[in-house]
């Protein structure tokens, strides 16, 4: 019954205060679980904003429209995953045969495989709990803040106040393995790792893999690295003759979708 009343609340359409609405209302209702306004099941993690956001629609429909959008066979790879709420819904969308979701906090991990567990379509799911990144590298000290599992980062640990632990850093020859394509089918992926999105893309492209990317929905943002790393990334894609689709609004923090017309 309680799950039926915050679902329903979560639905209600984006307002001013929604999260902290959810927060101070529901905070102590006896409920495990509840439908986000995404349309997918999460457990109960109510003092993380990164889930209260997820929760009241607080990322906007940029991402998950653009994900709706796939209509062709695909595989989906989500980079940053944390709690699981995009990949779960590229998991939802009737053409995504596989969804790789790669999360490297142990602690965030263990909610994303709870709610793999409460999805319909667990059974096509991959729960990682390793960061992709620099090959000479298989551990990584990273930090999340109290109460902010989305803000995790690798960025001046020493100085950073909050949860502090190990990382591990798949290596490229196991990448491969697991996100190899399946026939015919089209790759995807998000990428959302907190200032650490060129690094992600220079181990895609060394290991080959990103020619065989259709497109990537990717978060720009200066608020970590400055105005530099929008450049860099926007250089990256124009050097590999990716094309920008589509961006969010925003000049200095949004989400846009590149794609590629080589993709093989």
């Amino acid at each position: 019954m309680f799950s039926i009343v915050v679902s329903a609340f979560n639905m209600v359409k984006p307002f001013r205060g929604k999260q902290r609405v959810l927060k101070t209302l529901f905070r102590w209702l006896p409920f495990t679980q509840a439908r986000s306004y995404y349309g997918v099941k999460m457990v109960k993690n109510i003092n993380d904003s990164t889930w209260r956001a997820c929760m009241v629609g607080g990322y906007g429909t940029f991402i998950s429209d653009y994900i709706s959008s796939l209509s062709r066979p695909f595989i989906f790879l989500d980079i940053g995953s944390n709690q699981g709420v995009f990949g779960l819904c590229a998991a939802k969308n009737p053409s995504c045969s596989r969804m790789v979701a790669f999360e490297p906090n142990p602690y965030t991990f263990s909610f994303l495989v709870q709610n793999v567990a409460l999805s319909d379509h667990s059974e096509k799911i991959h729960p990682v709990c390793a960061a992709i990144g620099n090959d000479n590298t298989h551990v990584i000290d990273m930090v999340v803040p109290p109460n902010h599992s989305g803000a995790s980062t690798s960025r001046t640990v020493a100085q950073a106040s909050g949860r502090h632990f190990r990382a591990i850093m798949i290596q490229g020859e196991f990448l491969e393995d697991i996100i190899d394509p399946e026939d015919g089918k089209e790759i995807h992926a998000k990428i959302d790792v907190e200032g650490a999105e060129l690094l992600v893309l220079e181990q895609l492209s060394k290991l080959g893999l990103l020619e065989r990317i259709s497109s990537v929905v990717i978060e720009i943002s200066a608020n970590i690295e400055g105005t530099r790393h929008i450049d860099d990334i926007v250089i990256f894609f124009e050097k590999h003759q990716w094309t920008l689709a589509n961006r969010s609004d925003g000049k200095t923090h949004y989400d846009a979708v590149y794609k590629n017309p080589n993709a093989n």
